[in-house]
């Protein structure tokens, strides 16, 4: 039961630390769950935020991957905040996450 326990307790301090890294972006998860669905940006697509994520180091899973129903799976990347070793790893990950979408907020660069 303490195991228990403790595994609740880190899994909800996780996805509170989820929260508040992608604050303003649209975040689905289980209260005490170890993956987040991070639903993407208009302007992003899937495979780009993947590929985008990938060069900087994170590693999502495509909504695709786990889609079952019938038409286009959402556009949407599955996060897993349980695979980080520390809290202190997935924040960074998050951060790379935040920053690397916060691009599509942003809109194209003025052209002089």
């Amino acid at each position: 039961e303490r195991a228990l326990t403790a595994q609740r307790g880190e899994a909800t301090a996780r996805q509170a630390l989820a929260r508040e890294l992608l604050a303003g972006f649209d975040l689905a998860s289980p209260p005490c769950g170890l993956h987040a669905w991070l639903n993407l940006p208009e302007g992003w697509e899937t495979a780009e935020a993947e590929r985008r994520l990938a060069e900087r180091g994170v590693h999502v899973a495509p909504a695709g991957l786990f889609w079952a129903g019938r038409g286009t799976p959402p556009r949407a990347v599955r996060l897993a905040l349980g695979r980080p070793a520390t809290r202190s790893q997935l924040g960074a990950a998050l951060r790379i996450v935040a920053e690397t979408l916060q691009t599509a907020r942003q809109g194209p660069s003025p052209v002089l």
